[in-house]
């Protein structure tokens, strides 16, 4: 479905059919494996544990150990990174590879609103912690 404007209006896989459908699903799923592989790369790279990865009625999940300062803050932006890339790079195209561009730019929104359980969260949360200690005076 296009709108006057010839911009597509249909946010579901199925807008492209059965077999369209199937494949833009398993497109999407792609992207959101994609996105946590970011977050294990990049744990793996600063020595965090990495415990479980996993799905839920509320999507795919990851479970680690907390990292420390900047490097959770790393962690964390590696799998909206990776959906931000994959956007970039699919950005200029239409039709079924389109909608994939607009949906890892979403999941990359998504994922940086500080909600409950979002990277965006883990991210505030040391952002936070750190200017904390910065306004702590020093013992003497």
């Amino acid at each position: 479905d296009r709108d006057v404007t010839g911009v597509q209006t249909c946010a579901l896989p199925i807008c492209f059919g059965v077999d369209g459908g199937f494949g833009m699903t398993t497109a999407f799923f792609a992207s959101v494996l994609l996105h946590e592989a970011g977050h294990i790369l990049l744990a793996t790279a600063h020595h965090t544990p990495v415990k479980a990865l996993g799905f839920s009625t509320r999507g795919v999940y990851l479970r680690r150990e907390k990292a420390q300062g900047l490097a959770e803050i790393l962690i964390s932006a590696a799998g909206p990174t990776v959906n931000l890339a994959i956007a970039c790079s699919l950005i200029y195209t239409e039709g079924r590879i389109g909608w994939l561009a607009q949906m890892n730019l979403a999941l990359f929104v998504l994922n940086m609103l500080p909600v409950k359980g979002s990277d965006g969260q883990r991210i505030l949360a040391v952002l936070r912690e750190r200017s904390m200690l910065a306004t702590v005076p020093a013992r003497r």
